[in-house]
């Protein structure tokens, strides 16, 4: 069941929709007349909402527009760079002619998936996408992988197992340490920006057990 999200300037100039699959942005013919001023508002509004989701999938539905200006033009533009830095996905509706061939004068048909149809738009995501899957593995990763080097770094320092020798836990432990750092430097560049806070913290956490530990293998 698809739900509205509210909005300030949805009533007017566009209506953004979330359903399970994707988020839905249908623009309003009355953008064309806008000034600069709400459009640039509409925006920032868009873009808000946008980034409030992780790599999220967006249809930019024009079937309302007659014709599209460079205004209107250069703000769907925006949104698609939103949707790109959160590494999304961005499908745009256009059955009208006018508007496809601005589209294709500003250059833009040859970068972005485009239908003549929302069915379409939104059966052209792909329901489990891989990289979705690698991500969450990867964030699972990411935490389960420090929380063993810190427990590795703990056996190390108090010795708590007699049939375990400390030469292996802590060769063990640094190996943890060492993929922790890689999982969260490769995470970096997989997250939404919002997010890479997360994967620098479990980078620098691996960092500082692999330093520690190399220092007790040489003390």
């Amino acid at each position: 069941m698809r739900a509205e999200i509210a909005s300030a300037a949805e009533i007017e100039f566009y209506k953004l929709t979330s359903s399970a699959k994707c988020l839905v942005l249908d623009l309003n013919e009355k953008l064309n007349d806008a000034p600069w001023i709400d459009i640039d508002g509409v925006g920032k509004e868009i873009i808000a909402q946008v980034n409030e989701a992780v790599a999220p999938r967006l249809v930019v539905d024009l079937s309302a527009l007659p014709y599209m200006n460079i205004l209107v033009d250069s703000l769907i533009v925006r949104v698609w760079k939103a949707v790109k830095i959160q590494r999304g996905e961005f499908v745009v509706v256009c059955p009208n002619n006018l508007v496809l061939e601005v589209l294709d004068l500003s250059g833009l048909l040859r970068l972005w998936k485009t239908t003549t149809s929302r069915e379409a738009a939104i059966a052209s995501f792909d329901p489990k996408p891989a990289s979705n899957v690698l991500k969450k593995i990867g964030l699972i990763l990411g935490w389960v992988v420090p929380c063993a080097a810190a427990a590795g770094f703990y056996c190390v320092l108090i010795e708590p197992f007699q049939r375990v020798s400390r030469e292996s836990l802590l060769w063990v432990t640094t190996a943890f340490s060492v993929f922790g750092f890689l999982i969260g430097i490769s995470e970096m560049n997989l997250m939404p920006p919002k997010w890479r806070v997360v994967a620098i913290s479990q980078a620098v956490v691996c960092l500082i057990f692999g330093i520690a530990l190399a220092l007790i293998a040489l003390a």
